[in-house]
């Protein structure tokens, strides 16, 4: 029993040294719907104006009748409410950067900021480090 009981600790303990993911999947799965808003009514613009709209606007669940309406104003809208989430994950988390939300989620905070290009001044050297620090492929080159 004691032997068992010995296995059973060692095994979780390099699980934990070795295994153990540290991607925050609550964090990771907000990132990812902000990235699904983030560009939902930019693709649809761009396929009003390359003729996509009804795939685009099925794949979105957007009717036609409303896809004509004013769609860089609900943008501006999403964006000033997903900037309020990203500012929110710096001042309490800093950049979420690979190992806090993994490869493709990384990016989502920097595609926020440059979409509110107010704030690029203000977090541009916090994410100039996390490029530096996690090797996010992060455009930051201003």
């Amino acid at each position: 029993m004691k032997l068992h009981l010995l296995i059973v600790a060692l095994t979780l303990t390099s699980m934990e040294l070795f295994g153990q993911s540290t991607i925050d999947t609550k964090l990771k799965k907000s990132l990812d719907s902000i990235m699904n808003i983030d560009q939902k009514y930019r693709c649809l613009a761009e396929a009003k104006a390359k003729g996509r709209k009804k795939r685009i606007a099925r794949k979105y669940n957007v009717s036609i009748t409303n896809f004509d309406k004013d769609l860089m104003r609900m943008q501006k809208r999403y964006d000033s409410t997903n900037l309020i989430f990203v500012e929110n994950v710096f001042s309490t988390r800093g950049y979420p950067g690979r190992n806090l939300v993994g490869d493709k989620t990384c990016m989502v905070a920097f595609f926020v900021i440059q979409h509110n290009i107010d704030k690029i001044g203000i977090y541009l050297d916090l994410m100039k480090k996390q490029k530096q620090k996690s090797n996010c492929p992060l455009n930051v080159s201003r």
